[in-house]
Formats: C-alpha cells, structure tokens, sequence
C-alpha cells in the first residue's frame, strides 16, 4: 500500500484549516475523509461528540491541535438547548424570493450560484446540492447539517448563512453573504 503523502495527512489539512480559521464544520468534514464512521448529523455538536469522533483517526492528533479542535466545538455548542434542528422541523417555503442569476462554482458536494433575493432586494450566494447527491439520504443529511452548524456561527471570517429552504424537487438549499473576491 502506498504511502500518503505528508500533504494528503489528516494532522497537516487540519492544521491548514485551523490556521485559516475555517470553522469547526471544515475540520469535521476533512476528519470524515480519513476516518469508517462519519460524523453523525443527529448528534449535537459538543466537546464529548467531537472527542468520540476524532478518537476513529490514526494516527491519533497532537494534544494541542486536539484541544484547538475541541474549543472550537466548545464555542460552536449551543450551551442552552445542546442540540440542532430537526430537519423535520424546517418546513418549505411556498413563495422563494430567490432569483438565480448566475452559475458560481462547484463544490465537493454543493453547487454554488449567485442569486437575487427580492424580498431584501440584495445578492446572495445560494449553495444547493449537486444533482448527483440530491437522492442520497447521507450527503442531504450531511449537506442540511454543515447549513445549521455555519448558520450558527458568527466570526468575521465565516460567512453568514441566511436562510435554509427546500427546492420544488425537495432537495435542501441555503443562502448565504455573497462576498466577492
């Protein structure tokens, strides 16, 4: 079996990602690539879920950049309530005031677009899942939890989530800032 390449390790795309303060959502899903058993998007988001979830990595991560990880989830931790929102609990909108307007890019999972929001009569970005993802339970699963947990983030260099919807087909979206550059 080959080698990974030091680039390709979980420690060293963890590390970037912390040192681009891209969020606890960000090193989740890079864990999730190296690891059996995803995180589960049912479960809250807390220092004891998070700790169970990294425990699955081997190599195991140095103690300090597993403690960076842990006050991330320690602050992204809603300390009343403990847990998300039930995707049963999101209703869809018989009215979105969402115009595309132009294709953005793609993502891993997502396909991002800019949009006119005509109720707030601004642009945002509106990030909806990839046709190729839209009838897997998982990836719709995963895709509604990574819009709840940056929706519940606030940093200056997060961007802010707006609003979370369901298309005609049933298939879940999110709007979010549209920053450009």
């Amino acid at each position: 079996m080959p080698k990974a390449s030091p680039a390709n390790s979980p420690i060293t795309q963890i590390t970037a990602s912390l040192a681009a303060n891209e969020g606890l959502l960000n090193v989740l899903q890079i864990v999730d690539s190296f690891v059996t058993h995803p995180f589960d998007p049912n479960v809250a988001i807390n220092r004891d879920s998070v700790t169970a979830f990294l425990a699955q990595l081997t190599p195991r991560l140095p103690s300090n950049l597993k403690e960076r990880i842990l006050r991330l989830a320690d602050i992204t931790a809603d300390p009343v309530e403990q847990r998300l929102v039930k995707i049963t609990e999101l209703t869809p909108s018989s009215d979105d005031p969402h115009n595309i307007t132009r294709f953005l890019a793609d993502g891993g999972i997502g396909r991002v677009w800019v949009a006119d929001d005509e109720h707030l009569g601004r642009e945002v970005v509106l990030k909806q899942l990839l046709p190729i993802s839209a009838d897997n339970s998982e990836t719709r699963a995963r895709f509604v939890h990574e819009a709840q947990i940056t929706g519940q983030l606030q940093h200056p260099n997060i961007v802010p989530v707006y609003s979370m919807d369901w298309d005609a087909e049933d298939a879940p979206f999110y709007t979010m800032r549209y920053i450009r550059g």
